[in-house]
């Protein structure tokens, strides 16, 4: 029992974030308007992504304007990150498992939005091109597959964009390898019987 305490712990932490401190619950209470809504929160935080994508390559940064973005792109990646994880590994089981995982991929298409954002406010400057608001969309999304055409490529001395296209990729595989994860526990566990997922 003691083995698996540290596992309950973290699977508890899961539970009680999505419960109680991730941003959707606080969504949730404003006006009452999205109540048990997620999939308003998900769109509206996407589309939140792309209005700070877009502000952040055409306006002028300063050094806290720079922090203040990165620290939200940040908070939002770790956010979309706990998403997934709690649906596999935490125990919560969706009542409407194909709207699960719009959910889910719509979070990964908003995470490649996410680390866009961080490489207009941390490393615009740090790849062999002089990159447009498209070209760094293009290479967050073609770093987040893994599929990498090398077309636009980070400079050899900038360490920072180096970690950041790392973390991209293994978020990205994190992610694929989840939703596939998802996809045949749920069906298994409704082969069995084992839960009361509709039919």
């Amino acid at each position: 029992m003691e083995q698996d305490e540290p596992w309950q712990k973290i699977e508890s932490f899961l539970r009680n974030y999505e419960r109680a401190y991730a941003p959707m619950r606080w969504f949730h209470h404003w006006g009452g308007l999205t109540r048990e809504r997620q999939g308003y929160f998900v769109f509206l935080r996407f589309v939140f992504l792309v209005g700070l994508y877009v502000t952040a390559f055409y306006v002028p940064l300063y050094t806290w304007s720079k922090m203040s973005l990165s620290f939200i792109a940040i908070y939002l990646i770790g956010d979309m990150f706990m998403l997934p994880t709690s649906y596999a590994f935490g125990g919560i089981l969706p009542m409407q498992p194909l709207r699960a995982m719009i959910l889910v991929f719509f979070n990964y298409i908003s995470i490649g939005m996410a680390f866009g954002l961080l490489y207009i406010t941390l490393c615009r400057s740090s790849f062999n091109i002089a990159p447009d608001l498209i070209d760094l969309a293009f290479f967050s999304f073609t770093t987040m597959t893994a599929m990498g055409l090398g077309d636009i490529t980070p400079a050899r001395h900038t360490l920072l964009v180096r970690f950041l296209v790392v973390s991209e990729v293994l978020i990205g595989l994190y992610f694929w390898a989840v939703l596939v994860g998802m996809i045949i526990s749920w069906t298994v566990r409704e082969v069995r019987g084992e839960t009361s997922l509709p039919k």
